[in-house]
């Protein structure tokens, strides 16, 4: 979920809802690395229990099962970071996934060759984390994050952009017909496909 005001303008109740297809996201990451020969692929997120964070991980459980892909419970390295007088704080320091990312890699037969971050930032903690286990990006295991974000663009990570800037000019057009048209009562919703952005943080595999 992007962006879905709901307002009272002038007296008249209208609510708008503009999406970036998060489930269709994932499906995009989890497609990309089937296409390159990955078939082990886990997903990575400290906030499970956010509602974007959940509904791309939704989105990457349909894709692999559509692709008859087996989901390892050691593959998915989820948790919810603590709350904070009911808020999720910014984080000064740099989080450890060390911990979390130490159960995907214990079996020696058994260990992924990718994994769908749920962003950018954690595909960069990830990354510090796995090299800290003496593996590399993208020789030993490959990452995807999203979101495009403008500090990580320097670690050029394989991914998708939710497309904010698209999401918020139609916010703010349908906001201003509204204002425009104050009498009128409709219902709109806008899905938003993700723009999928090619990185160095991918190795194809070869496929025996």
């Amino acid at each position: 979920l992007i962006a879905n005001p709901k307002s009272l303008l002038l007296g008249a109740a209208a609510q708008f809802g503009i999406f970036a297809t998060f489930l269709g996201a994932s499906a995009m990451a989890v497609n990309y690395l089937y296409s390159l020969g990955h078939r082990k692929i886990g997903f990575v997120t400290d906030e499970i229990n956010n509602q974007i964070s959940y509904e791309r991980f939704l989105g990457f459980k349909r894709s692999m099962e559509e692709l008859n892909l087996p989901i390892a419970p050691h593959f998915l390295v989820t948790w919810q970071r603590e709350y904070t007088n009911g808020e999720l704080v910014c984080e000064e320091n740099i989080p450890d996934y060390t911990p979390y990312l130490t159960k995907a890699f214990q079996n020696p037969s058994s260990q992924p060759t990718a994994f769908v971050c749920v962003d950018d930032w954690r595909a960069k903690f990830t990354e510090i984390a796995l090299n800290k286990m003496n593996l590399t990006v993208p020789k030993n295991i490959s990452l995807i994050g999203s979101d495009n974000t403008v500090a990580c663009k320097l670690n050029n990570y394989t991914g998708f952009s939710c497309m904010l800037d698209v999401v918020s000019k139609i916010a703010a057009k349908q906001l201003l017909e509204k204002i425009t048209n104050p009498s009128e009562s409709f219902l709109t919703t806008t899905l938003v496909k993700p723009e999928f952005i090619s990185g160095n943080s991918v190795m194809k595999l070869k496929l025996n």
